[in-house]
């Protein structure tokens, strides 16, 4: 999001000797960018863009505490000069009724007030200057003031006309079937079951929470008491609400990305403040304070040898504190290495780890002045990253080996719709989603080829289809967070032979055809199980190739049956093999012979071929010839000692071992 201040308002906050131009240039380095910077009159306007995880930065008073440790860094003379804390008190002799209800516990903290003798008026035009340059047009010194705390402070806030609500009463609940709300833009929204809003009390909603206020409770004019209100609702159901009801407020997005409670009661007293000061009010009600929040300071712990591992960073220890000190982290713990810090509250959403740290002081102290090597660990000292960089070489090469085979990799969304999930359903039920964006992405993928299915239904038009995906699927464990696992997955339009073939192709290039074995059939349903496989490597389960069952080909509507594979890629990649021992090259051709045998629906190919190599040794490879009716042709590759045949030796291991019917035998040829 961005945000427009105007240089003497920021100076409000900030004194220092820096120019604006020098103080956006070195925003820009180290901190939150500065898009524009444009004169106004004999001011200057910054355009600053801050990142949705730093909103503690969005605010006049956000962007003055990062400039004065930055501008301090780089030489300028630079102090931080902080809202001071006022503490409102109910001082009059007589009170106007207030209360709020929140049964449902909807809101971490609410802060409540009821003003009297407000007078309407319009803002000062200092207060016009600078709401307009923000974008946001000056209405009256009432709705000035809401807009112009949080611009101020970094939290958003609303004021009620007291005496439209003739209850007294703010009750935060949930909404209604058939409830709704006509808004300060005039639009009449019927609102969902799961939209929190405020009601009088007599059950007529008066404002959406968090995101814009309703008609019917509106300041005017003739508003002679308020009521300033800040309520604290989960982001998410801040946004769910907003994307709904299209409803994009600056509260909006504000709240969405949660302000921290601190930061709400300083916003509430900057707010009583003004009222007091531009519209002559009075507190006429004691201050109500429902805060749900737990008080507990985050500590992180840091290292210095941390620095120069994850930045090539030689750092002292008087360093690291002095700009995290600055930077608001308060040193609990210290010795001759280890530092511990808290963590300010409006930090706590960004700052969980101590990379983070580490990063907070990286960027103060400048990356333009960290060291250009690389730290030496990354590719030789740490195994974890070693292995996962020849991870990634092997993913390279095995998906440029498929690409160059015609197949065309495909991403998708890690969930699948219900009725997908059932087509291709195992025995352990799917991790869901509690809010799904969409029907379509409510279940977790235990297996990719739901997702290749679905994209050969949108492709069908396509004569020859040759897909594949390499993403985690998600296997759930119980007590623990699921088991995400590294996929490869096929489709191929073209038979089943074709396929297995890509992958003993696959297999043959990282060095693992001596240690793959199919046993016929598989365990999941969504296989044709007649036509199916279950691939082991090296006696490790490590997945399936087959047909896809014809029923669930038929619900999704494919014209024709796909060939499928799915394989556990990371004991793919463990076993993968870029090289091997070099062996020396036989001084004699192989002896190609061929066997023709017919297939009685027990003993599938992969089981026979397995067989015959581990047998005979002298095999070195098995090929598919023909295949006709229920006649398969094989072509066997071996080197014997004395360059004898050993087909007879296999034609008598195949009748005798398995009751195969041989039909045909071509003896022994040197090729």
């Amino acid at each position: 999001m961005n945000i427009r201040i105007l240089d003497s308002w920021l100076r409000e906050y900030l004194k220092t000797d820096a120019k604006p131009d020098e103080m956006a240039s070195l925003l820009s380095l180290s901190g939150p960018s500065v898009e524009k910077l444009e004169p106004f009159g004999k001011d200057y306007a910054y355009d600053i863009e801050v990142t949705t995880n730093r909103i503690d930065s969005a605010s006049v008073i956000g962007i003055a505490r990062e400039a004065a440790v930055i501008l301090k860094q780089h030489g300028y003379q630079a102090k931080f000069l902080p809202l001071k804390k006022i503490k409102h008190v109910f001082k009059a002799k007589t009170k106007l009724r207030l209360t709020v209800e929140d049964n449902s516990k909807l809101s971490r903290r609410i802060l409540a007030v009821v003003m009297d003798q407000v007078r309407v008026d319009r803002s000062p035009q200092y207060v016009r200057d600078r709401l307009e340059q923000a974008g946001i047009r000056s209405q009256s010194n009432l709705i000035d003031v809401t807009n112009y705390v949080m611009l101020e402070v970094g939290h958003p806030c609303h004021v009620f006309d007291y005496d439209k609500i003739k209850t007294g009463k703010l009750v935060l609940r949930q909404a209604q079937d058939k409830e709704n709300l006509v808004t300060l833009d005039g639009l009449n929204h019927a609102l969902y079951k799961d939209d929190v809003v405020i009601d009088d009390g007599t059950g007529r909603v008066i404002d959406l929470p968090g995101i814009m206020g309703g008609q019917n409770s509106m300041v005017a004019d003739d508003t002679k008491r308020i009521i300033f209100f800040i309520e604290m609702i989960n982001p998410f159901i801040i946004r769910k609400t907003s994307m709904k009801h299209g409803i994009r407020t600056l509260a909006a997005s504000y709240n969405e990305n949660e302000p921290d409670v601190q930061t709400a009661e300083l916003a509430f007293n900057r707010g009583i403040s003004l009222f007091v000061q531009l519209a002559k009010a009075k507190i006429a009600s004691p201050i109500i304070d429902i805060n749900r929040t737990v008080a507990k300071s985050k500590l992180i712990s840091i290292d210095l040898s941390d620095f120069a591992t994850y930045m090539n960073l030689d750092i002292s220890v008087a360093k690291v504190t002095s700009i995290l000190k600055a930077l608001g982290f308060n040193l609990k713990a210290k010795s001759k290495q280890t530092l511990t810090f808290s963590i300010p509250a409006y930090r706590e959403k960004d700052i969980n780890l101590k990379q983070d740290l580490i990063e907070e002081v990286a960027r103060i102290y400048g990356y333009n002045n960290l060291g250009t090597n690389l730290p030496p660990f990354v590719f030789h000292s740490d195994p974890y990253l070693r292995n996962l960089t020849e991870r990634f070489n092997k993913e390279k090469v095995i998906k440029e080996f498929l690409a160059s085979l015609g197949f065309f990799e495909l991403y998708n969304y890690s969930m699948i719709s219900e009725s997908l999930n059932q087509l291709f359903a195992t025995k352990t039920k799917p991790i869901r989603m509690l809010n799904p964006m969409s029907q379509d992405l409510v279940c977790f993928r235990q297996t990719l080829l739901a997702s290749l299915a679905r994209a050969a239904v949108i492709n069908s038009q396509q004569p020859r289809l040759k897909l594949f995906e390499l993403a985690h699927v998600y296997l759930p464990r119980p007590k623990q967070l699921p088991l995400e696992r590294p996929t490869l997955s096929l489709l191929s339009s073209n038979d089943y032979f074709e396929l297995k073939g890509v992958l003993d192709s696959l297999f043959q290039m990282g060095h693992l055809t001596k240690l793959i074995s199919y046993q016929s059939g598989t365990k999941q349903a969504y296989f044709d199980p007649k036509l199916s496989a279950t691939i082991y490597l090296d006696n490790l389960y490590l997945g399936e190739i087959g047909v896809l069952n014809k029923s669930i080909a038929f619900k999704l509507g494919l014209k024709s049956v796909p060939a499928i594979a799915e394989l556990d890629f990371g004991l793919l990649a463990k076993y993968f093999q870029f090289l091997t021992s070099i062996k020396a090259q036989s001084n004699q051709a192989p002896i190609v012979e061929d066997l023709t045998y017919q297939f009685d629906n027990k003993n599938h190919w992969q089981q026979i071929t397995t067989l015959i190599k581990r047998k005979f040794k002298a095999v070195e490879k098995i090929e598919l010839l023909d295949r006709y009716q229920q006649f398969y042709t094989m072509r066997i590759y071996s080197y014997t000692k004395d360059n004898k045949s050993i087909l007879s030796l296999i034609n008598q291991f195949l009748t005798k071992q398995l009751s195969l019917k041989i039909k045909t035998v071509k003896d022994g040829k040197n090729k």
